[in-house]
Protein backbone atom coordinates (compact mmCIF):
# COMPACT_ATOMS: atom_id res chain seq x y z
CA UNK A 1 0.00 0.00 0.00
CA UNK A 2 1.18 3.51 -0.60
CA UNK A 3 1.75 5.96 2.22
CA UNK A 4 -0.99 8.09 3.69
CA UNK A 5 -1.02 11.87 3.54
CA UNK A 6 -1.30 14.67 6.05
CA UNK A 7 -3.49 17.74 5.65
CA UNK A 8 -0.97 19.31 3.29
CA UNK A 9 -1.12 16.29 1.00
CA UNK A 10 2.43 15.16 1.75
CA UNK A 11 3.16 11.43 1.89
CA UNK A 12 3.83 9.86 5.25
CA UNK A 13 5.43 6.48 5.89
CA UNK A 14 6.26 4.25 8.83
CA UNK A 15 9.12 5.37 11.07
CA UNK A 16 12.58 3.97 10.52
CA UNK A 17 14.09 3.47 13.95
CA UNK A 18 17.75 4.18 14.70
CA UNK A 19 19.83 1.05 15.39
CA UNK A 20 19.62 -0.21 18.94
CA UNK A 21 16.33 1.47 19.81
CA UNK A 22 13.04 -0.40 20.28
CA UNK A 23 9.96 0.76 18.39
CA UNK A 24 7.92 0.73 21.60
CA UNK A 25 9.21 0.68 25.17
CA UNK A 26 7.36 0.60 28.47
CA UNK A 27 9.63 1.25 31.44
CA UNK A 28 8.60 0.55 35.03
CA UNK A 29 4.95 1.23 34.16
CA UNK A 30 2.32 1.14 36.89
CA UNK A 31 -1.43 1.31 36.25
CA UNK A 32 -4.31 1.13 38.68
CA UNK A 33 -8.02 0.51 38.29
CA UNK A 34 -10.90 1.10 40.66
CA UNK A 35 -13.30 -1.74 41.43
CA UNK A 36 -16.13 -0.27 43.47
CA UNK A 37 -14.52 1.37 46.49
CA UNK A 38 -11.25 -0.49 46.08
CA UNK A 39 -8.34 0.49 43.89
CA UNK A 40 -6.25 -2.34 42.51
CA UNK A 41 -2.83 -2.29 40.87
CA UNK A 42 -3.15 -3.80 37.40
CA UNK A 43 0.37 -3.16 36.07
CA UNK A 44 3.09 -3.17 38.71
CA UNK A 45 6.43 -1.82 37.51
CA UNK A 46 6.04 -3.49 34.11
CA UNK A 47 8.86 -3.14 31.58
CA UNK A 48 8.66 -4.38 28.00
CA UNK A 49 10.39 -3.52 24.74
CA UNK A 50 9.03 -4.31 21.27
CA UNK A 51 11.51 -4.04 18.43
CA UNK A 52 10.96 -3.51 14.70
CA UNK A 53 10.03 -6.85 13.09
CA UNK A 54 8.96 -8.21 16.47
CA UNK A 55 5.67 -10.03 17.00
CA UNK A 56 5.45 -10.14 20.80
CA UNK A 57 2.61 -12.20 22.27
CA UNK A 58 1.48 -11.37 25.80
CA UNK A 59 -0.25 -14.38 27.37
CA UNK A 60 -2.39 -13.74 30.44
CA UNK A 61 -5.56 -14.87 32.14
CA UNK A 62 -8.75 -12.81 32.12
CA UNK A 63 -8.26 -9.77 34.36
CA UNK A 64 -4.45 -9.98 34.18
CA UNK A 65 -4.24 -6.49 32.66
CA UNK A 66 -3.69 -7.27 28.98
CA UNK A 67 -6.13 -4.64 27.71
CA UNK A 68 -4.79 -2.05 30.15
CA UNK A 69 -1.28 -2.75 28.87
CA UNK A 70 -2.32 -2.09 25.27
CA UNK A 71 -4.34 1.01 26.13
CA UNK A 72 -1.38 2.46 28.02
CA UNK A 73 0.92 1.61 25.09
CA UNK A 74 -1.53 3.28 22.69
CA UNK A 75 -1.58 6.46 24.77
CA UNK A 76 -5.31 6.04 25.51
CA UNK A 77 -4.75 5.60 29.25
CA UNK A 78 -2.19 7.46 31.29
CA UNK A 79 -0.16 5.23 33.63
CA UNK A 80 0.12 6.03 37.33
CA UNK A 81 3.88 5.80 36.97
CA UNK A 82 6.63 4.92 34.54
CA UNK A 83 7.48 5.90 30.98
CA UNK A 84 6.07 4.89 27.58
CA UNK A 85 8.21 5.64 24.52
CA UNK A 86 7.64 5.43 20.79
CA UNK A 87 11.15 5.38 19.39
CA UNK A 88 12.87 8.21 21.26
CA UNK A 89 9.68 10.10 22.14
CA UNK A 90 7.92 9.85 25.49
CA UNK A 91 4.19 10.04 24.90
CA UNK A 92 3.06 11.63 28.15
CA UNK A 93 5.69 14.36 27.90
CA UNK A 94 4.71 15.13 24.31
CA UNK A 95 2.94 18.18 22.94
CA UNK A 96 -0.57 17.93 21.49
CA UNK A 97 0.85 17.75 17.97
CA UNK A 98 3.30 15.03 18.98
CA UNK A 99 0.48 13.03 20.57
CA UNK A 100 -1.47 13.30 17.32
CA UNK A 101 1.57 11.92 15.52
CA UNK A 102 1.70 9.09 18.08
CA UNK A 103 -1.89 8.16 17.25
CA UNK A 104 -0.95 7.96 13.57
CA UNK A 105 2.09 5.80 14.30
CA UNK A 106 0.43 3.43 16.79
CA UNK A 107 -2.63 1.49 15.59
CA UNK A 108 -4.78 -0.14 18.26
CA UNK A 109 -7.29 -2.86 17.41
CA UNK A 110 -9.49 -3.44 20.48
CA UNK A 111 -11.02 -6.74 21.50
CA UNK A 112 -14.50 -5.40 20.77
CA UNK A 113 -14.60 -2.95 17.88
CA UNK A 114 -17.55 -0.62 18.35
CA UNK A 115 -18.49 1.34 15.25
CA UNK A 116 -21.51 3.26 14.02
CA UNK A 117 -24.03 1.12 12.17
CA UNK A 118 -25.28 1.92 8.71
CA UNK A 119 -21.88 2.28 6.99
CA UNK A 120 -20.10 -0.26 4.78
CA UNK A 121 -16.74 -1.68 5.81
CA UNK A 122 -14.81 0.45 3.31
CA UNK A 123 -16.08 3.64 4.97
CA UNK A 124 -14.82 2.50 8.37
CA UNK A 125 -11.40 1.68 6.91
CA UNK A 126 -11.15 5.02 5.08
CA UNK A 127 -12.10 7.07 8.14
CA UNK A 128 -8.55 7.55 9.59
CA UNK A 129 -7.37 8.87 6.23
CA UNK A 130 -10.30 11.23 5.88
CA UNK A 131 -9.68 12.49 9.43
CA UNK A 132 -6.09 13.19 8.40
CA UNK A 133 -7.15 15.34 5.46
CA UNK A 134 -6.80 12.82 2.63
CA UNK A 135 -9.18 13.41 -0.29
CA UNK A 136 -12.24 11.13 -0.37
CA UNK A 137 -11.45 9.39 -3.65
CA UNK A 138 -7.90 8.61 -2.62
CA UNK A 139 -8.96 7.52 0.88
CA UNK A 140 -11.47 5.04 -0.57
CA UNK A 141 -8.87 3.74 -3.01
CA UNK A 142 -6.37 3.15 -0.19
CA UNK A 143 -9.08 1.57 1.96
CA UNK A 144 -9.95 -0.83 -0.85
CA UNK A 145 -6.29 -1.86 -1.13
CA UNK A 146 -6.02 -2.39 2.63
CA UNK A 147 -9.16 -4.53 2.71
CA UNK A 148 -7.85 -6.68 -0.14
CA UNK A 149 -4.49 -7.09 1.58
CA UNK A 150 -6.22 -8.16 4.80
CA UNK A 151 -8.31 -10.72 2.93
CA UNK A 152 -11.53 -8.75 3.35
CA UNK A 153 -11.88 -7.22 -0.10
CA UNK A 154 -15.12 -9.07 -0.77
CA UNK A 155 -16.68 -7.40 2.29
CA UNK A 156 -15.87 -3.82 1.27
CA UNK A 157 -19.49 -2.82 0.71
CA UNK A 158 -21.10 -4.92 3.43
CA UNK A 159 -21.98 -3.68 6.90
CA UNK A 160 -20.10 -5.11 9.87
CA UNK A 161 -23.11 -6.75 11.62
CA UNK A 162 -23.46 -8.94 8.52
CA UNK A 163 -19.92 -10.33 8.84
CA UNK A 164 -18.43 -13.21 10.80
CA UNK A 165 -16.14 -12.44 13.79
CA UNK A 166 -13.07 -13.34 11.71
CA UNK A 167 -14.16 -11.06 8.86
CA UNK A 168 -14.76 -8.17 11.28
CA UNK A 169 -11.24 -8.67 12.64
CA UNK A 170 -9.85 -8.53 9.10
CA UNK A 171 -11.69 -5.26 8.47
CA UNK A 172 -10.29 -3.88 11.74
CA UNK A 173 -6.78 -4.93 10.66
CA UNK A 174 -7.32 -3.18 7.31
CA UNK A 175 -8.31 0.00 9.13
CA UNK A 176 -5.12 -0.25 11.20
CA UNK A 177 -2.94 -0.99 8.16
CA UNK A 178 -4.27 1.89 6.10
CA UNK A 179 -2.58 4.28 8.57
CA UNK A 180 0.86 2.77 7.77
CA UNK A 181 1.58 2.35 11.49
CA UNK A 182 4.97 1.76 13.04
CA UNK A 183 3.46 -0.19 15.94
CA UNK A 184 0.39 -2.43 15.80
CA UNK A 185 -1.43 -3.33 19.05
CA UNK A 186 -3.92 -6.22 18.86
CA UNK A 187 -6.17 -7.22 21.76
CA UNK A 188 -7.01 -10.95 21.48
CA UNK A 189 -7.61 -10.91 17.70
CA UNK A 190 -10.19 -13.39 16.44
CA UNK A 191 -11.13 -14.73 19.87
CA UNK A 192 -14.73 -15.34 18.76
CA UNK A 193 -13.66 -16.95 15.49
CA UNK A 194 -13.07 -20.65 14.85
CA UNK A 195 -9.61 -22.03 15.56
CA UNK A 196 -8.90 -22.34 11.82
CA UNK A 197 -9.88 -18.72 11.24
CA UNK A 198 -7.89 -17.61 14.27
CA UNK A 199 -4.73 -19.30 12.97
CA UNK A 200 -5.24 -17.66 9.57
CA UNK A 201 -5.50 -14.26 11.29
CA UNK A 202 -2.29 -14.91 13.22
CA UNK A 203 -0.50 -15.79 10.00
CA UNK A 204 -1.81 -12.58 8.45
CA UNK A 205 -0.30 -10.61 11.33
CA UNK A 206 3.01 -12.43 10.91
CA UNK A 207 3.00 -11.75 7.17
CA UNK A 208 2.51 -8.01 7.85
CA UNK A 209 5.81 -7.96 9.67
CA UNK A 210 7.56 -10.10 7.07
CA UNK A 211 6.55 -7.61 4.37
CA UNK A 212 7.37 -4.54 6.48
CA UNK A 213 10.52 -4.97 8.63
CA UNK A 214 9.93 -1.58 10.27
CA UNK A 215 6.65 -2.75 11.83
CA UNK A 216 6.45 -3.92 15.46
CA UNK A 217 3.47 -5.91 16.76
CA UNK A 218 2.25 -6.44 20.32
CA UNK A 219 -0.62 -8.94 20.58
CA UNK A 220 -2.47 -10.27 23.63
CA UNK A 221 -3.98 -13.70 24.09
CA UNK A 222 -5.51 -15.68 26.98
CA UNK A 223 -3.87 -18.92 25.83
CA UNK A 224 -0.77 -20.24 24.10
CA UNK A 225 -2.65 -20.92 20.84
CA UNK A 226 -2.93 -17.19 20.33
CA UNK A 227 0.87 -16.93 20.40
CA UNK A 228 1.38 -19.02 17.26
CA UNK A 229 3.87 -17.33 14.97
CA UNK A 230 5.11 -14.86 17.58
CA UNK A 231 8.82 -14.10 17.57
CA UNK A 232 8.68 -13.77 21.35
CA UNK A 233 6.16 -14.79 24.00
CA UNK A 234 5.86 -13.28 27.47
CA UNK A 235 3.56 -14.06 30.39
CA UNK A 236 1.64 -11.31 32.18
CA UNK A 237 1.35 -12.28 35.82
CA UNK A 238 0.87 -10.14 38.93
CA UNK A 239 1.20 -6.96 36.87
CA UNK A 240 4.58 -7.84 35.36
CA UNK A 241 5.85 -9.74 32.34
CA UNK A 242 8.34 -12.55 32.21
CA UNK A 243 9.63 -14.58 29.28
CA UNK A 244 7.72 -17.76 28.54
CA UNK A 245 9.47 -21.05 27.97
CA UNK A 246 10.56 -21.44 24.35
CA UNK A 247 9.12 -24.55 22.63
CA UNK A 248 11.31 -26.92 20.65
CA UNK A 249 10.07 -25.29 17.45
CA UNK A 250 7.20 -22.99 16.63
CA UNK A 251 5.38 -24.03 13.46
CA UNK A 252 2.88 -21.55 12.05
CA UNK A 253 0.15 -23.23 9.94
CA UNK A 254 -0.13 -21.45 6.60
CA UNK A 255 -2.71 -21.38 3.85
CA UNK A 256 -2.50 -24.15 1.26
CA UNK A 257 0.38 -23.71 -1.15
CA UNK A 258 2.83 -22.13 1.30
CA UNK A 259 5.62 -23.66 3.32
CA UNK A 260 5.48 -23.53 7.11
CA UNK A 261 7.53 -20.91 8.88
CA UNK A 262 9.60 -22.50 11.64
CA UNK A 263 11.23 -20.64 14.48
CA UNK A 264 14.07 -22.67 15.91
CA UNK A 265 14.63 -22.57 19.69
CA UNK A 266 16.79 -19.81 21.06
CA UNK A 267 20.36 -20.88 21.74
Amino acid sequence: MSGTGDRSGRETSPARWPPGRPALALEDVTATRRFGRKQATVLDGLSLAVWPRDVVAVVGAKGAGKTTLLRVAAGIERPAGGVVRLGAREIHAATRGQRAEWRRRVAYVPKRWRVAHGKPAIDHVALPLLAGGVALRRALREAEKALAWAGAGEHAHRQLPELSPAAVTRVALARALVQKPAVLLLDEPGMNATMEERVALLWLVRSMVMSNPALAVLVTTPDARGAAGATRTVLLLNGRVRDAATPAADVVPLPVGRSPVIREPAS
